[in-house]
């Protein structure tokens, strides 16, 4: 009986002992607690793979110890950096640059890491996805973790591996993602200023400008297995020059540098190109393939280029259009490659038309006065009578969608030579077409048997605009001549300048002088002959 009583009580000694042991060990075990990692910018939809390299004690003082390798990582986490790491203080900090604020003596080490895991089979701790917000990983042993972000689906660029050391349970290890996202602008350079939207004559060439970030990668990136490439493509109304390429690196500050062929870039047309639009159906494209590790260092590149309105270019309506996106490796453990959306610019061009009209015989209404030639100048201030360059483009007829051009051999009527010249048609119309917005002189030259000229008439092309670089341009144009306005959209008919000439003698206009002197040389010689006459005849009433 007291055998079984003593027996007893040592059982319970012994469950109490335990439970004491227990107890007492408790605290030891929520010291160690379990720890997170926060990534602060997450990108949106990107993948983030957390592999746990390695778990550890820490003392009070912060040093690390106990530390314990897992199976898996043995030829990632080597004996060295574990050896360095034993006893060593691992903390949050920031570096000089901001962008890592988790480091350590091995950080370098984080992408040969990330390579020798993708390279290989290995599992993953946790993963997720970016929400482009703070995204965090939690219920982590306190130890060494690698963060590996493994696909990129967005515009920025992919963070470098970070290794996090995770050294407590109640203050999450925050990361900070270095940001970095590369743009593409296109602009019209025009009179100084940039644009987004301009208006031009068929025949003028158009100057346009491509602006995009350099991106920045991790310095253990490979440059060579980096990809940059803008493509750049126009409508069939736009003649691309690629000789008039030209591509600058841009430092910060602004400064220039004019790059060269093969060394930093090269140039390749394509032979079809795939817009965003029907606009750009037999149109032309090239591209411009970027060698990374000559542009790094740059903020940006430029790349500069001509093109010329031709006569294939939609008039009025809805322009024509030139645009250009950016395709460049966004992961660069991956490869993974990003392509920006098209960036767009536009240009317009105009029509009118000449309606040459005069009385009837009755007096009771108009008719059409066909065979008046017309030459139509731009309005030029520095030049005589204001007579700029001359227009040249037209239409055979009304709803005519070919476009002409009127000889460039010259005309000599009344001892001028004119380079173009446009006659009225039977229902005294001249169609013309491609025309910049802007102030214009009509000028008669030449006008039908028994008719006089018409004085010169000007008028002008005007479009709604807005201040600032990037001008929005109404697809449709005013025609204001004397006070008077008209509009129509599509519509040359509908928008033209009425020119009324009025029978009589059809004398010499502002011609060559040559005639000029005749025509007076012939007059004074009659004036002459009538004094003569007059004085002969009161000589011989005298006589008489």
């Amino acid at each position: 009986m007291k055998n079984n009583f003593r027996k007893s009580v040592k059982r319970w000694l012994a469950l109490a002992m335990t439970a004491i042991m227990l107890f007492a060990m408790a605290p030891v075990t929520m010291a160690a607690g379990t720890g997170s990692i926060t990534i602060s910018n997450s990108n949106d939809g990107s993948t983030y793979k957390l592999y746990e390299l390695a778990t550890w004690s820490v003392a009070d003082d912060g040093s690390v110890y106990n530390i314990k390798v897992e199976n898996q990582f043995t030829n990632v986490l080597t004996e060295s950096i574990i050896n360095t790491l034993n006893g060593k203080s691992v903390t949050l900090t920031q570096d000089s640059d901001g962008y890592w604020p988790v480091n350590s003596d091995y950080q370098s080490y984080a992408t040969s890491m990330a390579e020798t895991i993708a390279n290989g089979s290995y599992t993953a701790a946790a993963e997720k996805t970016g929400t482009g917000s703070a995204l965090t990983f939690d219920g982590l042993d306190l130890g060494y973790y690698l963060i590996v972000e493994t696909a990129t689906t967005g515009d920025v660029i992919s963070t470098a591996p970070i290794l996090v050391p995770v050294v407590s349970s109640t203050t999450a290890a925050t990361v900070y993602l270095k940001s970095s996202k590369p743009t593409v602008t296109k602009v019209i350079e025009k009179g100084g200023s940039d644009y987004s939207k301009t208006t031009e004559d068929i025949g003028d060439t158009i100057s346009y400008r491509l602006d995009a970030v350099v991106p920045k990668y991790d310095t253990n990136a490979t440059a060579n297995s980096i990809t940059f490439t803008l493509t750049d493509q126009a409508s069939k109304g736009l003649t691309v020059d690629l000789t008039s390429v030209k591509v600058y690196g841009v430092a910060s500050d602004g400064t220039e540098t004019l790059l060269v062929t093969p060394a930093a870039y090269s140039v390749s047309s394509l032979s079809s190109i795939s817009g965003t639009s029907d606009e750009y159906d037999g149109g032309n494209s090239f591209t411009v393939d970027f060698v990374y590790s000559a542009i790094q260092n740059y903020a940006y590149v430029s790349v500069r280029y001509n093109a010329k309105l031709n006569t294939n270019c939609v008039v009025e309506g809805d322009g024509n259009p030139n645009e250009v996106k950016l395709t460049y490796t966004n992961n660069y453990t991956t490869g993974e490659k990003y392509t920006t959306e098209w960036t767009e610019v536009r240009t317009y061009t105009y029509q009118f038309s000449i309606y040459k009209k005069a009385l009837t015989t009755s007096g009771s209404g108009y008719e059409a006065l066909a065979g008046a030639k017309f030459v139509v100048y731009k309005y030029d201030d520095t030049q005589l009578n204001n007579y700029g360059e001359q227009v040249k483009y037209y239409y055979a007829s009304s709803g005519a969608t070919t476009v002409s051009t009127a000889s460039d051999t010259p005309e000599n009527i009344d001892g001028t030579d004119y380079s173009y010249i446009f006659t009225t048609d039977a229902d005294g119309y001249i169609y013309l077409t491609g025309l910049d917005a802007g102030k214009y002189i009509i000028k008669e030259v030449e006008a039908p048997s028994g008719y006089n000229l018409a004085s010169d008439v000007e008028f002008e092309i005007t479009t709604e605009t807005q201040s600032g670089a990037a001008v929005e341009i109404r697809t449709d144009s005013n025609i204001t001549k004397a006070g008077t306005e008209t509009t129509g959209e599509n519509n040359s008919t509908t928008k033209k300048v009425e020119i009324e000439d009025t029978k009589g003698v059809s004398l010499p206009g502002t011609g060559g002088i040559g005639t000029t002197l005749f025509t007076f040389g012939g007059l004074a010689l009659v004036i002459l002959a009538a004094i003569m006459f007059i004085a002969y005849t009161k000589k011989q009433r005298k006589q008489a």
